[in-house]
């Protein structure tokens, strides 16, 4: 089965192998832009903390977080991106159905589908 069109991020590798030609890529959400220039300067900044690995918990974002937006820090749920809060989201909920319109992003089903939905 042809899966290009299933992959989250798409691959855009095999995508160039397979057809010819100029490909955008909507497969995911990355900035058409680059890097912002003041992304840019924060990263540099800190470029000498890149050896370190960042606190597991996230313990001082969570607190900031919580401090800037007045509320309380068990109310803050972080991941690594979309795809790791729909899996903790649906895992911690486990739902027994699941209505998903279509078209949507991938995830959501697979998901639910892994959760036990």
């Amino acid at each position: 089965m042809d899966n290009l069109g299933f992959l989250h991020g798409g691959n855009i590798y095999e995508v160039r192998r397979k057809y010819k030609g100029e490909i955008i890529d909507f497969s995911a959400n990355i900035n058409p832009l680059g890097l912002s220039k003041k992304a840019k300067e924060v990263i540099l900044k800190n470029l000498d903390k890149i050896s370190y690995y960042p606190d597991p918990k996230a313990e001082t974002l969570i607190r900031k977080i919580a401090q800037y937006w007045g509320i309380s820090e068990e109310s803050i749920l972080l991941g690594n991106g979309s795809v790791n809060l729909i899996y903790l989201i649906t895992f911690a909920y486990r739902p027994k159905t699941a209505l998903i319109p279509e078209p949507t992003f991938s995830e959501y089903e697979r998901a639910s589908k892994n959760s036990g939905s």
